[in-house]
């Protein structure tokens, strides 16, 4: 059995790979459950959290599976049908405390970085905090485009440099790419993962979202704000990718 971890950048395609990637029946990959997260307390809130659970579960489809599969994993003690599995969670790469650990508890694992267009990611996380302006501690939360913009070159700048070079197995996904030609990546995952997914519909599971929605919300001097504070960084990863 092998192990993913999904982390990137919030709003950034994560949750999308995350319900292609569990299509397959051999395949499990829970939704943000912090399977890998260096703090216990971390992880305990999140399997005791119903939301959560639910959440995990309707990603993952009609498997076989439940929680005491996802604590085996942690502990290192898992037997299971599975070929691979894994969780998702932006906050892997939140904190240094949080990479280091991953860097060094899960080499073996392979890590999939999402990225996406940094204006569309802006207008994304301003979207999502108009809808839940309530919900501040979450890593989206943004009233105006230049504390989104600062989020996203954080974030992206804390896998980029500390995480990315770190780690054996790793991928950058590119979720515009993804909705563009979703059969594409089908194709690189498995060339990644060196395993055949026998994904048959990947158009079906991104979200509706329109990806050029920022280009009509979002005037073109934040786009430049945006395009200027992420330009050395969208450098270093189309070098990548």
């Amino acid at each position: 059995m092998k192990k993913i971890i999904i982390t990137g950048c919030p709003r950034t395609g994560s949750t999308a790979l995350v319900y292609l990637l569990n299509q397959p029946q051999d395949v499990l990959i829970t939704n943000e459950l912090g399977t890998f997260h260096y703090s216990d307390k971390a992880f305990n809130m999140a399997i005791k959290n119903k939301f959560m659970i639910n959440e995990a579960i309707r990603s993952a489809g009609d498997k076989n599976w439940n929680i005491n599969d996802v604590i085996n994993l942690r502990n290192g003690l898992i037997n299971t049908k599975f070929k691979f599995m894994g969780d998702k969670r932006p906050d892997y790469c939140s904190s240094f405390t949080n990479m280091e650990s991953l860097i060094k508890n899960h080499q073996d694992a392979y890590f999939i970085f999402t990225y996406r267009n940094p204006c569309a990611t802006a207008w994304s996380f301003i979207k999502r905090t108009t809808l839940e302006p309530k919900n501040k501690k979450v890593g989206w939360y943004a009233l105006d485009v230049e504390t989104a913009a600062n989020t996203i070159v954080h974030r992206t700048n804390n896998w980029l440099s500390t995480l990315y070079p770190n780690v054996k197995h790793k991928l950058i996904v590119n979720y515009d790419d993804y909705i563009d030609k979703p059969a594409n990546l089908v194709q690189v995952l498995e060339n990644f993962l060196q395993y055949s997914l026998e994904i048959k519909q990947p158009e079906l599971t991104y979200t509706n979202e329109n990806s050029c929605e920022y280009k009509i919300k979002m005037g073109k001097r934040q786009q430049n704000l945006v395009k200027y504070k992420f330009s050395i960084l969208k450098e270093k990863i189309d070098s990548l990718i």
